[in-house]
Protein backbone atom coordinates (compact mmCIF):
# COMPACT_ATOMS: atom_id res chain seq x y z
CA UNK A 1 0.00 0.00 0.00
CA UNK A 2 0.72 3.62 -0.52
CA UNK A 3 1.63 6.04 2.26
CA UNK A 4 2.61 9.48 2.10
CA UNK A 5 6.23 9.90 3.69
CA UNK A 6 8.59 12.12 4.55
CA UNK A 7 12.51 12.36 6.47
CA UNK A 8 11.72 14.58 9.68
CA UNK A 9 15.67 15.78 10.44
CA UNK A 10 15.91 16.85 13.80
CA UNK A 11 18.54 18.07 16.71
CA UNK A 12 18.40 15.47 19.29
CA UNK A 13 22.22 16.47 20.66
CA UNK A 14 20.19 17.06 24.30
CA UNK A 15 19.47 13.66 24.25
CA UNK A 16 22.50 11.91 23.33
CA UNK A 17 24.91 13.72 25.43
CA UNK A 18 28.47 13.87 24.46
CA UNK A 19 27.68 12.02 21.21
CA UNK A 20 25.77 14.97 19.87
CA UNK A 21 27.96 17.18 19.81
CA UNK A 22 30.59 14.74 18.53
CA UNK A 23 27.94 14.71 15.55
CA UNK A 24 27.40 18.61 15.08
CA UNK A 25 31.19 18.74 15.13
CA UNK A 26 32.25 16.41 12.73
CA UNK A 27 29.50 17.65 9.95
CA UNK A 28 29.27 20.77 10.66
CA UNK A 29 25.38 21.06 11.22
CA UNK A 30 22.87 21.04 14.01
CA UNK A 31 21.03 17.82 11.73
CA UNK A 32 21.96 14.75 14.16
CA UNK A 33 19.21 12.65 13.69
CA UNK A 34 16.88 11.88 11.04
CA UNK A 35 13.42 9.77 11.06
CA UNK A 36 10.87 8.15 8.56
CA UNK A 37 7.58 9.85 8.66
CA UNK A 38 4.55 7.72 7.35
CA UNK A 39 1.13 9.36 7.15
CA UNK A 40 -1.50 6.00 7.96
CA UNK A 41 -5.10 6.95 8.24
CA UNK A 42 -4.76 10.19 8.73
CA UNK A 43 -2.03 9.83 11.47
CA UNK A 44 1.58 10.67 11.61
CA UNK A 45 3.90 7.55 12.66
CA UNK A 46 7.62 7.34 12.69
CA UNK A 47 10.21 5.00 13.52
CA UNK A 48 12.73 5.94 15.97
CA UNK A 49 16.37 4.98 16.47
CA UNK A 50 18.37 5.87 19.41
CA UNK A 51 21.79 5.06 20.11
CA UNK A 52 22.67 1.18 20.72
CA UNK A 53 18.56 0.45 20.95
CA UNK A 54 15.86 -1.43 19.07
CA UNK A 55 14.11 0.45 16.46
CA UNK A 56 10.75 1.77 17.70
CA UNK A 57 7.31 2.80 15.95
CA UNK A 58 5.60 5.75 17.64
CA UNK A 59 3.26 8.56 16.95
CA UNK A 60 4.81 11.66 15.90
CA UNK A 61 3.03 13.62 18.35
CA UNK A 62 4.50 11.63 21.44
CA UNK A 63 8.50 11.68 19.63
CA UNK A 64 8.39 15.60 19.99
CA UNK A 65 6.87 15.32 23.34
CA UNK A 66 10.58 14.07 24.12
CA UNK A 67 11.93 17.99 23.37
CA UNK A 68 13.73 17.02 20.25
CA UNK A 69 14.66 19.82 17.53
CA UNK A 70 12.17 19.42 14.51
CA UNK A 71 14.86 21.32 11.83
CA UNK A 72 12.72 20.95 8.76
CA UNK A 73 11.24 18.41 7.10
CA UNK A 74 11.49 16.61 3.50
CA UNK A 75 8.57 15.18 1.23
CA UNK A 76 9.42 12.00 0.02
CA UNK A 77 6.33 11.11 -1.92
CA UNK A 78 3.75 8.54 -1.76
CA UNK A 79 6.05 5.01 -1.25
CA UNK A 80 4.84 1.65 -1.46
CA UNK A 81 5.66 0.07 1.66
CA UNK A 82 4.39 -2.24 3.90
CA UNK A 83 3.79 -1.57 7.53
CA UNK A 84 4.12 -5.21 8.80
CA UNK A 85 7.53 -5.17 7.20
CA UNK A 86 8.46 -2.11 9.21
CA UNK A 87 6.56 -3.62 13.03
CA UNK A 88 9.21 -6.88 12.06
CA UNK A 89 11.95 -5.00 11.34
CA UNK A 90 11.29 -3.10 15.30
CA UNK A 91 11.74 -6.42 16.62
CA UNK A 92 15.00 -7.00 14.73
CA UNK A 93 16.53 -4.20 13.64
CA UNK A 94 18.98 -2.68 16.21
CA UNK A 95 21.06 0.43 15.84
CA UNK A 96 24.81 0.37 16.58
CA UNK A 97 26.24 1.87 19.55
CA UNK A 98 27.67 5.38 19.53
CA UNK A 99 31.12 3.63 19.68
CA UNK A 100 30.82 1.17 17.17
CA UNK A 101 29.88 4.58 14.67
CA UNK A 102 32.49 6.46 15.91
CA UNK A 103 35.02 3.69 15.45
CA UNK A 104 33.80 3.49 11.63
CA UNK A 105 33.68 6.63 11.10
CA UNK A 106 37.52 7.23 11.83
CA UNK A 107 38.48 3.91 11.02
CA UNK A 108 36.47 1.07 9.42
CA UNK A 109 35.27 3.08 6.62
CA UNK A 110 38.23 3.23 4.75
CA UNK A 111 38.96 -0.47 4.44
CA UNK A 112 35.17 -1.10 3.82
CA UNK A 113 31.99 -0.42 2.17
CA UNK A 114 29.63 -1.94 4.92
CA UNK A 115 27.34 1.19 6.65
CA UNK A 116 26.77 1.03 10.17
CA UNK A 117 23.34 0.79 11.35
CA UNK A 118 22.21 3.75 11.84
CA UNK A 119 18.57 5.86 11.70
CA UNK A 120 20.17 7.45 8.13
CA UNK A 121 20.71 3.72 6.74
CA UNK A 122 17.19 2.64 7.75
CA UNK A 123 16.33 5.76 6.60
CA UNK A 124 17.35 5.10 3.42
CA UNK A 125 16.64 1.34 2.72
CA UNK A 126 13.25 1.97 3.90
CA UNK A 127 12.62 4.74 1.54
CA UNK A 128 14.59 3.05 -1.58
CA UNK A 129 17.18 6.07 -1.65
CA UNK A 130 19.55 5.62 -4.22
CA UNK A 131 22.44 7.34 -2.60
CA UNK A 132 25.65 5.26 -2.84
CA UNK A 133 28.08 7.26 -0.64
CA UNK A 134 28.57 5.46 2.40
CA UNK A 135 29.05 8.91 4.01
CA UNK A 136 25.46 10.15 2.71
CA UNK A 137 24.35 6.95 4.21
CA UNK A 138 25.52 7.39 7.48
CA UNK A 139 25.39 11.09 8.65
CA UNK A 140 22.45 12.60 8.88
CA UNK A 141 23.37 16.40 8.41
CA UNK A 142 24.69 14.66 4.45
CA UNK A 143 22.01 13.26 3.90
CA UNK A 144 19.78 16.63 4.59
CA UNK A 145 22.19 18.26 2.39
CA UNK A 146 21.68 15.78 -0.45
CA UNK A 147 18.25 15.81 -0.39
CA UNK A 148 17.87 19.79 0.06
CA UNK A 149 20.14 19.89 -3.17
CA UNK A 150 17.83 17.63 -5.52
CA UNK A 151 15.82 19.00 -7.72
CA UNK A 152 12.56 17.86 -6.11
CA UNK A 153 13.17 18.97 -2.52
CA UNK A 154 9.90 20.51 -0.58
CA UNK A 155 9.75 22.02 2.48
CA UNK A 156 6.40 20.63 4.26
CA UNK A 157 4.46 22.16 6.47
CA UNK A 158 1.90 21.04 8.74
CA UNK A 159 -0.49 21.18 12.10
CA UNK A 160 1.11 18.27 13.04
CA UNK A 161 4.50 19.61 13.79
CA UNK A 162 3.20 22.58 15.75
CA UNK A 163 3.64 20.80 18.94
CA UNK A 164 7.31 20.26 18.66
CA UNK A 165 8.65 22.57 21.09
CA UNK A 166 10.57 24.57 19.67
Amino acid sequence: MKYECYIGFYDISKQQGIWGSIIKLVSFSSVTHIAPILKINDEYITVVLLNGGKMKMCKLTNFHKLEVKLLDCCYVGAIDTNVGKILEDCDNYTQESAWSVFWWFFFTRWFTNKSPKVCTTYTCDLFKLKYTDTLTRVLPAKLYRSLKNDCNYVRWESPCWENNGS
